[in-house]
């Protein structure tokens, strides 16, 4: 294929990503961070293969009044999980060797000069990783300019009249597609990262479906209210990290964070936003300004095609939902299963234990969504 491809008369415009990807690989295999590096990895996967030990440093992480964030294990195929690695460790520095010391173990520690070696390799990367986060917006901006808008005739088809807000969220509230349900499952400590995380992780539905909300530890069955509750709480806690308020404007704009826009958290934010409108629920009035970030944004708005609300209303006779039919994947034992179906004693609100035995919960729950992640990869 790759002599037949030689013959064509166009120009071979190599992977810049993939480019890279072997450059820092090769450099890295070569260089004298190699055994710093495999130090590094034993000492994540110490953590990160032991729920105890995670709980340790995560009590020693609140002690020094640090977040508590677990540690990144690197893979081959990505260089910038290499880096995620050592900015984590290098955070965490202190804490680690806290929870080390009162432990039995057979690992060998970094030394002084090693963890030097570590800071000094995580300036050589950064600007790798701020390369590629401004041309992953270059191409987000081009395409966002590139693609005619949604007012333009391309797209838009002319749907029924509205005179008021209480038109726009009775079609959406049409618009969702109760044949499947949406099911977030999610420990209300961290409730922010959490809450994100499982929305992004969820493979058996998507926000155009019904949402069904659980709360680790508290039996139910949610009928609405815990739904609501999901979504108010979600939306608060997405206004204080993803929006801040600019001089004299009432509105907000969105903050500008290359973190939250490379998690895809501002997408996951324009989900919620559509999903707590399609079920009559109060959303954040923001002005976005920035590309980049309303890009990301826009595609997460895509649910119900809150873009394009003036869709003709012809679309929602594709509803065709059976009443007594179970999807065969319901009885599915995944991940989302398993955790929506178990019911932990959790201790007393607020205590030392009750802390514990959320993180071994929250554990669990990544252990578990990460085995059917490897397995669907393997699969494909």
């Amino acid at each position: 294929m790759t002599a037949a491809a030689k013959l064509l008369p166009y120009e071979h415009m190599p992977c810049i990503a993939h480019m890279l990807q072997r450059s820092i690989n090769v450099s890295l295999s070569n260089s004298g961070f190699a055994n710093v590096l495999a130090k590094c990895r034993k000492i994540v996967g110490h953590f990160r293969h032991s729920a105890a030990n995670t709980m340790e440093l995560q009590a020693q992480q609140a002690a020094l009044g640090q977040q508590q964030e677990p540690l990144i294990q690197d893979v081959p195929t990505r260089w910038n999980s290499t880096l995620e690695m050592i900015k984590r460790l290098n955070r965490n520095q202190a804490a680690i060797k806290a929870t080390l010391d009162q432990q039995h173990h057979k690992l060998v520690m970094l030394t002084p000069q090693e963890w030097d070696k570590l800071q000094i390799l995580s300036t050589l990367l950064e600007p790798c990783r701020l390369l590629m986060m401004m041309m992953r917006i270059v191409l987000q901006t081009l395409d966002y300019e590139s693609s005619p808008p949604c007012g333009t005739p391309v797209q838009q088809n002319q749907g029924p009249d509205m005179e008021c807000p209480d038109d726009v969220l009775s079609l959406m509230a049409s618009r969702v597609d109760d044949c499947k349900d949406f099911k977030i499952c999610v420990s209300r400590t961290d409730f922010y990262q959490r809450a994100m995380l499982q929305w992004q992780r969820q493979k058996r539905g998507s926000p155009a479906n019904t949402l069904r909300v659980t709360f680790l530890g508290e039996a139910g069955v949610d009928t609405g209210a815990i739904r609501k509750e999901f979504l108010t709480d979600l939306i608060g806690e997405i206004e204080k990290h993803l929006f801040e308020h600019r001089g004299h404007q009432r509105e907000k704009s969105p903050i500008y964070s290359l973190s939250n826009l490379e998690k895809g958290f501002f997408r996951t934010a324009g989900e919620v936003f559509s999903v707590s409108l399609a079920f009559n629920l109060s959303c954040l009035h923001a002005t976005l300004r920035l590309i980049p970030l309303l890009k990301q944004i826009r595609k997460g708005l895509q649910v119900y095609n809150f873009v394009d609300i003036l869709e003709n209303h012809s679309g929602l006779c594709k509803q065709f939902f059976v009443p007594g039919v179970v999807d065969e994947d319901d009885d599915k034992a995944d991940a989302d299963f398993i955790m929506q179906n178990i019911l932990p004693k959790i201790s007393e609100k607020g205590s030392v234990r009750e802390t514990s035995e959320t993180a071994i919960i929250n554990f669990l729950q990544d252990f578990l969504q990460e085995i059917e992640s490897c397995c669907m990869c393997e699969m494909t």
